[in-house]
């Protein structure tokens, strides 16, 4: 080890500090003097540790509050605007992605695809990756014309022009056999 050590200490010139009558003013309203915003725990924690608080420093305090309060109000307020904003522009861009399939006369949206049916529950497990690792239920469904073991799947979400899924059908296997075994679906037979 070294026997060199450095003082980091750096001495600065300090101004007159003003005088403070502790009588006249409550040590809280000192620190959060001319209408500061103030959270309510510190009001609380300061309330609790002294009993006797001068009126002018309660008024601080209360003037401290209400400013937080306003400033809590105005930001929900922008928050507001802002998610209405996002709300509006979403809408717009939906009207207009209507508006573009408006003439479009194999499109109509929530329209079941040409050939699948409504997902009622016959393959009640099959989500289609739609990005990021998120899945869509599977909403329109229809059997492979070639094998009963497979069913293709759309989310009936993006249009004429969404992918088909498949995947492939088993039947559950019995892990105990003591509770009855759920029959096969009609849709499948």
């Amino acid at each position: 080890m070294s026997d060199i050590s450095i003082s980091y200490l750096v001495n600065l010139p300090v101004e007159a500090s003003p005088t403070i009558n502790a009588n006249e003013y409550h040590p809280a309203a000192i620190v959060t003097s001319e209408n500061a915003p103030i959270s309510p725990n510190t009001v609380l924690a300061t309330l609790a540790a002294h009993d006797n608080v001068p009126t002018k420093s309660l008024r601080e305090i209360i003037m401290g509050l209400v400013a937080t309060i306003k400033l809590r109000e105005m930001a929900w307020e922008a928050d507001c605007v802002a998610m209405r904003a996002r709300i509006n522009h979403t809408e717009d861009r939906l009207e207009a992605a209507m508006e573009e399939h408006k003439d479009d006369p194999e499109y109509e949206y929530g329209s079941i695809p040409q050939g699948f049916e409504c997902n009622k529950d016959q393959v009640p497990n099959f989500d289609i990756p739609v990005g990021d690792g998120m899945f869509l239920p599977t909403a329109f469904i229809r059997r492979d014309e070639s094998t009963y073991k497979k069913v293709w799947g759309v989310t009936g979400r993006f249009g004429k022009e969404e992918p088909q899924y498949a995947v492939e059908i088993f039947a559950s296997p019995a892990n105990d056999p003591g509770i009855p075994t759920e029959p096969l679906r009609q849709w499948l037979l």
